[in-house]
């Protein structure tokens, strides 16, 4: 069974962004978590 992707073109710098926009979102969580 093939996977099928989404077609969508993307750059290096916007995958990069997209992650440190995750990481970020998981920092602010846990510190909300830990107060």
């Amino acid at each position: 069974m093939k996977r099928q992707w989404l077609s969508v073109k993307t750059t290096p710098s916007c995958v990069q962004r997209a992650i440190r926009q995750a990481i970020e979102v998981i920092w602010a969580r846990d510190n909300i978590d830990s107060i």
